[in-house]
């Protein structure tokens, strides 16, 4: 099961990495955290269950660009 969401997974990795920066306070890694974790299988779930197979690798692509906009974004607005 955990194989259909390996974007989630390495964004999630990333962000328990990211625990041990020294940016912003820990209540604001710990949503990041968190946020990874909700948003990221939020949007995994939906693309597994709905995407077309020709255009799988696509919406993975564009998961995972979002995930980084939004993980960028809460770290320069965070500092």
């Amino acid at each position: 099961m955990l194989r259909k969401y390996y974007v989630t997974i390495v964004f999630t990795l990333l962000a328990l990495l990211n625990l041990l920066s020294s940016w912003g306070t820990l209540q604001y890694r710990l949503v990041m955290l968190a946020l990874n974790l909700v948003c990221g299988f939020g949007m995994e779930y939906l693309v597994n269950k709905k995407a077309p197979a020709e255009k799988y690798n696509l919406w993975k692509g564009c998961t995972a660009a979002v995930l980084l906009a939004v993980n960028l974004l809460w770290i320069f607005l965070t500092e």
